[in-house]
């Protein structure tokens, strides 16, 4: 009989040691968003993509029979939405009853008094936090999810209180796993200030947590670790922006007691990228805008058209020629999803050369290069770079009129 208890407990164990739940991690959806900066036509297009995006998470919970979906903050763009995008999440959640929804609102979608959080009457699948770190326990998957909101746009008190560790919670077993889903900033030390829930790292470690689910960075983050506790930022599942560059999705995957395995899932409808283009020795229009789209096509193969481009131009170009920026994005954009032009090329000329001429244009170079040299000597880079593309404008002006203008 004692060795059969034995063998009971031992199985008892291996069962505990292999107890692991399927979560989805997202953050950061901004739903709602108006693409303002983007023509009126690509910006409706991009709404639409934002919804569809918001549809396959939904999706892909359901398929992979995620067990809990965490949101990190920022679902919506704003606490005010249209009664059809709430009746949409709404529905949506409401697709996937097997799956427990758990939002930690942030600066974008704080909870407050009459928010869409509090009037709108949720699934109930779903918990949306409503101030101060709480637990609530999962009993069905031996699971607890802890999670607090931003009560306003900023919260520059830290959500994350002094000494915390999960600690025996009522109604959960001693090997439950242990989640948190958060809105923040990780911070540097213990001075680290932010406007949005500054999270230090020596928190997390001492939280004791299996996992953190971060938001309010739009950037993915690899899964990080410290001490026992797992932690990431899933970063926007859908670019707003030039500056949210690349692919992007949501971390799936499960967590166990001292195990993260969470692959990244890209879910996102279209992506935008801000490089550098090389246009060396191009003389003429056509001959740039060659440059440009052949250099694009040949670096996105299968994602030029449906893609969109922040290009700045680099190189040097002869001093006659000055690219028309305007005409290249509006060229670009006929083959492209949207594009944005910046001219950062500088003239091939040989400055030595053209101080020694005795003219208007061997002056105007004597005294921009003598200047150009001052700041390059003090280290001013960004004097260095205005008076080289003072230099490229002025020596073409002495070949012909000249029209100039950054993209927007």
């Amino acid at each position: 009989m004692k060795r059969k208890k034995q063998e009971a407990g031992s199985a008892s164990r291996r069962i505990m040691a292999t107890h692991k739940i399927r979560i989805i991690h997202a953050a950061d959806l901004h739903l709602g968003s108006p693409f303002s900066a983007l023509p009126a036509a690509r910006a409706s297009v991009r709404r639409d993509e934002q919804e569809r995006t918001f549809y396959d998470m939904v999706r892909l919970c359901r398929e992979r029979k995620t067990q809990i979906l965490l949101i990190a903050g920022d679902l919506l763009d704003a606490v005010r939405v249209s009664p059809e995008q709430k009746r949409n999440l709404v529905r949506a959640f409401g697709e996937i009853p097997e799956t427990r929804i758990f939002i930690s609102p942030g600066n974008h979608d704080p909870y407050f008094r009459m928010c869409p959080y509090e009037t709108e009457e949720w699934p109930p699948n779903v918990h949306i936090f409503k101030g101060a770190l709480e637990p609530i326990v999962c009993k069905e998957i031996n699971t607890v999810v802890w999670g607090a909101a931003f009560r306003a746009t900023r919260q520059t008190s830290t959500l994350c209180p002094n000494g915390f560790h999960i600690s025996s919670v009522e109604g959960a077993e001693p090997d439950s796993i242990h989640l948190i889903v958060l809105h923040g900033d990780l911070v540097a030390g213990k001075k680290g200030e932010s406007a949005y829930n500054p999270i230090q790292t020596s928190w997390i470690e001492g939280s004791g947590a299996d996992y953190i689910a971060l938001g309010h960075v739009h950037d993915q983050t690899s899964v990080l670790r410290a001490g026992r506790t797992f932690y990431a930022y899933s970063g926007c599942p859908e670019a707003r922006g030039y500056d949210e560059a690349g692919p992007r999705g949501v971390f799936a995957g499960t967590i166990a007691k001292g195990r993260a395995d969470l692959d990244y899932i890209y879910i996102n409808k279209r992506n935008f990228y801000t490089l550098n283009v090389p246009v060396d020795d191009c003389g003429t229009q056509t001959e740039l805008a060659t440059a440009v789209q052949r250099y694009l096509r040949e670096k996105y193969p299968d994602e030029f058209e449906g893609s969109a481009f922040r290009v700045t131009l680099t190189g040097a170009l002869p001093p006659d020629f000055t690219p028309d920026t305007v005409a290249l994005r509006t060229s670009l954009r006929e083959l492209c999803f949207d594009a944005r032009v910046y001219d950062k090329t500088t003239a091939s000329v040989d400055p030595e050369m053209l101080r020694k001429e005795t003219s208007i244009r061997g002056v105007f170079t004597d005294i921009l290069w003598k200047r150009r040299e001052a700041a390059e000597a003090a280290g001013d880079a960004a004097s260095v770079e205005r008076l080289d593309l003072a230099l490229k404008l002025g020596l073409a002006s002495f070949e012909r009129e000249v029209r100039y203008r950054e993209d927007s």
